[in-house]
């Protein structure tokens, strides 16, 4: 059944039916709750109604499929816990990049970060290139 609702969200996502991932992924809240990757699409889907309610471009507008929504995700999550953990080194102009060729908005941005790093203030002050040690 895993593998039947993420081709209902994929191809929910070719038709550009946004709204309706949500609810599918509700319809089916037990599979849901135990599935990595729809826990995950069903989190992103926060993301998705802020950007949506913002007049934006959507983080499910900007992919094309379920393997490019989470790969997203995953490489977003990854670059944030470097910075979190001092271990980015120079990679930070490599994520500036990322941010901008894969548009992601301030909304995503700070979502993942609220749910992904535990130092959460100095991970947004990395990013906005000030001091680490005042």
């Amino acid at each position: 059944m895993n593998t039947e609702l993420l081709r209902k969200i994929d191809e929910l996502l070719c038709t550009h039916e946004y709204d309706k991932i949500k609810e599918v992924l509700l319809t089916y809240k037990n599979i849901t709750e135990h599935s990595n990757e729809l826990a995950t699409i069903f989190y992103l889907t926060k993301i998705y109604e802020q950007e949506k309610d913002a007049r934006q471009k959507t983080i499910f507008e900007k992919v094309q499929n379920v393997s490019q929504l989470l790969e997203r995700y995953t490489v977003l999550k990854f670059y944030l816990r470097r910075i979190d953990f001092d271990v980015i080194g120079n990679g930070l102009q490599e994520f500036y990049l990322f941010l901008i060729q894969n548009e992601i908005s301030s909304y995503e941005l700070i979502t993942i970060i609220e749910y992904s790093v535990v130092h959460k203030e100095k991970v947004l002050k990395v990013i906005k290139g000030k001091e680490l040690h005042e």
